[in-house]
């Protein structure tokens, strides 16, 4: 994989985004310790990206909707 400064910053978005999905994935699968292994929030901090996430998205996760999925498809749109 790229280095973080090689990448734009929609490839960094998605990256933390999918980061973010199996981050949950592995919460709900019993791992307490899941999100201490991001990487991607220090990187977009440092270059000042935000993004959010909605609690539907979260619910989708949580309840299985991604369990047997075989990619995730991530888009960026720009926010106010």
């Amino acid at each position: 994989m790229a280095k973080s400064k090689e990448l734009t910053d929609k490839q960094l978005l998605s990256l933390a985004a999918k980061e973010l999905v199996q981050l949950t994935l592995d919460f709900k699968n019993g791992d307490d310790k899941a999100f201490e292994r991001a990487k991607y929030p220090d990187i977009l901090k440092k270059r000042r990206l935000k993004f959010g996430v909605s609690e539907n998205l979260i619910h989708r996760i949580m309840t299985g909707e991604f369990d047997n999925a075989d990619g995730i498809e991530v888009t960026v749109k720009k926010g106010s």
